[in-house]
């Protein structure tokens, strides 16, 4: 199964694959709003049913940003999403991720 998980403070989304119980999450794009979230900070986007992990996993994708500290989302078997760190607008930043489905 395949999908896609639109990213906050992006216009664009990344794309999720699920094979069995297995979900990756992966993906390259532009930042286009300035954000500084210092710790667990709740977005608006969502996990999509299917893709969503098993309740006492969780899963987590990482942002990797050329030269800074990049940031990440913690994503909850509810689909909720919090994220934890700083961008700024037009920056490159590659995703990735992988965690067990519910």
């Amino acid at each position: 199964m395949v999908g896609s998980l639109k990213i906050p403070y992006s216009t664009e989304s990344i794309k999720l694959s699920r094979l069995g119980k297995v979900v990756t999450a992966n993906g390259m794009l532009t930042m286009t709003q300035t954000f500084d979230a210092p710790l667990n900070h709740e977005v608006n986007e969502k996990i999509p049913e299917g893709f969503r992990p098993a309740p006492s996993l969780g899963a987590l994708i990482t942002a990797t940003v050329p030269g800074m500290p990049g940031f990440y989302l913690w994503g909850n078997s509810y689909g909720t999403l919090y994220l934890t760190g700083k961008i700024t607008v037009q920056q490159a930043v590659a995703f990735q991720g992988a965690w067990i489905a519910a």
